[in-house]
């Protein structure tokens, strides 16, 4: 078996993160912050550790206020309705993954918020002139840093200096990217940085997290509920990170997260982003030399994670796709990615949408090798 869905969840996960979380879960198991024993004391020091290893990793000198969810979606979802406002501008663009998208589309519902989108072209490269002229009177910006279909990294400097230009807060989705390319929330000029922990960052599923600058104290939290803290009063606390951590958090996957932030010490940036960087570049290569498939670059000013997008001329993607699966065990992700928006600006929306291969850190040379044999094979 061959595993490119990396960019859906990351498989296999380090053995660090498995033994992590079997030991939480045969040696402590008890819950943090909601009792004074032995057990919940060893919880807490998990979270802890955990919360400021995280909180290194993204640059936030601050590390209470880095705040765990089950999910990037959640992340996103409270940061966007403890913010908005009815009559609130939001600038994001057309490349939007759909965590970020039907939120906004329901604030625009509900809270009357109005949208402005930044124009891009078939290879995601953005409109910056026009994101200036529509950049006026914005309170947000909200934008992806990986995309997950093409792999696109947008130039989160622009957005950087737009967003200060204009005054507006800045909300950045690196759920591709946390974990591969180093990001410095306080360097960039990001006030509210979301992303899950099972893709790059090799966690278990079921956790996201979100880290607020100095800028965002006002936040309102989105979801209430026990913290463990000032339990006698029957409104949230405002203290960090317990404004935003309401119920029992999901300690096996944040002690799995603490094994994984171990684990790629010993290995940074550079050598993870070489590794997926070096066979995408010969999947890439491979695919372009047929005739019979579409590769779908991206502008060669921006760089990439290891994503990419293909579709065949004359097949279906699904009968592609499966015989990838049945005959040759690779396994990929094949249709809209959660990103329709993309998938319009990039052309291949009508056709519903690419195959998309990705690996990860623990893709061999010999797995790359054997996919492109295949689909040579295949005859595309």
């Amino acid at each position: 078996m061959i595993y490119l869905d990396n960019a859906a969840t990351t498989f296999p996960k380090p053995p660090d993160v498995t033994e992590a979380l079997v030991s939480f879960m045969t040696h402590s198991g008890a819950n943090p912050g909601r009792s004074a024993h032995t057990l919940s004391i060893e919880s807490a020091t998990i979270m802890f550790q955990c919360r400021k290893a995280l909180s290194k990793l993204i640059g936030q000198k601050d590390f209470l206020r880095t705040f765990f969810t089950m999910n990037a979606t959640m992340a996103i979802n409270t940061c966007l309705y403890g913010l908005l406002k009815e009559g609130d501008v939001v600038l994001t663009t057309s490349l939007e993954h759909n965590a970020l998208m039907r939120p906004l589309r329901m604030l625009e519902k509900t809270r009357g918020i109005k949208l402005r989108f930044i124009p891009s072209d078939v290879t995601c490269k953005l409109d910056t002139k026009t994101a200036k002229a529509l950049s006026h009177g914005v309170k947000l910006i909200a934008c992806v840093h990986g995309n997950n279909v093409t792999g696109a990294l947008m130039p989160l400097d622009f957005f950087a200096t737009l967003a200060k230009e204009s005054g507006a807060y800045l909300l950045v989705d690196a759920s591709q990217s946390a974990g591969l390319v180093e990001i410095d929330m306080e360097k960039e000029g990001i006030d509210m940085l979301c992303a899950s922990a099972h893709k790059g960052l090799y966690a278990p599923m079921g956790l996201g997290f979100f880290s607020l600058s100095s800028r965002m104290d006002a936040l309102e939290s989105f979801m209430q509920g026990g913290t463990g803290s000032r339990s006698e009063e029957e409104i949230q606390p405002e203290l960090f990170p317990d404004k935003y951590e309401s119920g029992t958090p999901n300690m096996p996957a944040i002690a799995g997260l603490l094994g994984a932030l171990k684990w790629r010490e010993s290995i940074g940036y550079e050598a993870m982003y070489a590794h997926e960087i070096r066979h995408r570049t010969q999947l890439k290569e491979a695919l372009k030399a047929l005739d019979s498939v579409v590769v779908c670059d991206v502008y060669e000013a921006y760089a990439t994670t290891g994503v990419l997008s293909w579709y065949p001329k004359n097949e279906s993607l699904s009968r592609v796709a499966q015989t990838l699966n049945n005959q040759y065990g690779i396994l990929t992700r094949v249709g809209l990615h959660c990103s329709p928006a993309t998938h319009k600006s990039i052309g291949t929306l009508p056709q519903g949408g690419t195959i998309r291969f990705s690996p990860s850190f623990f893709t061999t040379d010999e797995e790359i090798e054997s996919v492109i044999w295949a689909i040579r094979e295949m005859g595309l």
